[in-house]
């Protein structure tokens, strides 16, 4: 791989410093970007960043403050992520570029997923490979709203098709990017059940060693080989998503599933207790402190239409109640 990027607000830095750290290991050849979609907080110490390029998301939509008063956190940061796309392809013309969610960490080289991107434009991880309906969550019912490929990864080619994808992802997560599974919408999940169909050189990687997580342990065991893991016996580990990982109880494997406890699974426990250490090295209690700067716009935006104040409103006090904490652009 060429090049990799994940997204977070400061609070999430140390599990992106995992990820890039992670990744940089296994692809020493690539460059790896921060997308902060927060303001730089004088708090904070930014150094351990050095290695990467970290990139405020507002240099990447000058109307992303807009964007906040309608999103939430999470829809914000998922929303953002063909921008993000679209702006390394055009400032670095990299070949290959790879997003990771700030909750993975990587084990291996991406061996595949460059094989795939010789012949195709786009690559996507399904959530599972094989059914299951055991009556425990999740289960592949469970998913339905949610779609079928997890958006922790996805990896593109810089190609024709590649952009046009990208402005058609982009122009509906301008629009939809909601966590509104009833009204048929997940952020920016759902709308790649569409990918396959609208364009020709999609490829669905089902190699089990990719985006192993707590919603596909049904399928899948991990072992210890020379220098890393097998899954299955088979399938070198390329990567673990730590979704729904609480640093306050980092021993659990998480609470949207019920199929399996860390003391059932002994498989996975040194994966966690690495993980929680590597957390901590990167200095995770003082970066999950800090509440984003995007998220007390759109919370105070919300007060505000609750009070029923006129628009805008919010923004005195809020600018007045970041005085002291951010930095001015």
């Amino acid at each position: 791989m060429k090049s990799a990027f994940t997204i977070c607000s400061n609070n999430y830095l140390a599990r992106a410093k995992v990820v890039a750290d992670s990744f940089v290991e296994h692809h020493p050849e690539a460059s790896f970007f921060i997308f902060l979609v927060d303001k730089f907080d004088p708090s904070l110490d930014y150094e351990l960043f050095n290695k990467y390029t970290l990139i405020p998301i507002h240099e990447v939509l000058h109307h992303v403050e807009e964007l906040a008063l309608k999103y939430n956190i999470i829809e914000l940061s998922t929303a953002v992520k063909p921008a993000a796309f679209s702006y390394l392809l055009q400032m670095y013309g990299f070949e290959t570029i790879a997003y990771l969610d700030p909750d993975l960490r990587i084990y291996s080289k991406f061996q595949e997923v460059e094989n795939a991107l010789q012949t195709h434009n786009i690559v996507l991880t399904p959530h599972f490979c094989s059914p299951v309906d055991d009556g425990k969550q999740p289960s592949d019912v469970d998913f339905i709203p949610f779609g079928i490929y997890n958006l922790g990864f996805i990896a593109l080619k810089n190609s024709e098709e590649t952009r046009s994808f990208l402005a058609w992802w982009h122009e509906r997560l301008m629009k939809y990017c909601f966590i509104r599974p009833h009204d048929g919408m997940f952020t920016d999940q759902l709308w790649i059940n569409y990918a396959p169909i609208f364009f020709e050189h999609c490829y669905v990687l089902k190699h089990l060693g990719y985006n192993m997580a707590n919603w596909n342990l049904y399928e899948r065991e991990l072992s210890e080989s020379e220098g890393g893991y097998l899954v299955n016996s088979v399938f070198d580990l390329r990567f673990y998503h730590f979704s729904h990982y609480k640093s306050n109880n980092p021993y659990s494997i998480s609470d949207s599933q019920n199929r399996f406890t860390l003391e059932e699974r002994q498989d996975l426990q040194k994966l966690y207790v690495d993980y929680h250490k590597a957390l901590i090295q990167n200095k995770h209690e003082q970066f999950s402190q800090v509440v984003s700067y995007y998220k007390l716009m759109y919370d105070g935006h919300k007060a505000a239409i609750k009070a029923n104040e006129p628009p805008y409103s919010f923004k005195k006090k809020f600018k007045l109640k970041l005085k002291n904490m951010l930095t001015d652009d």
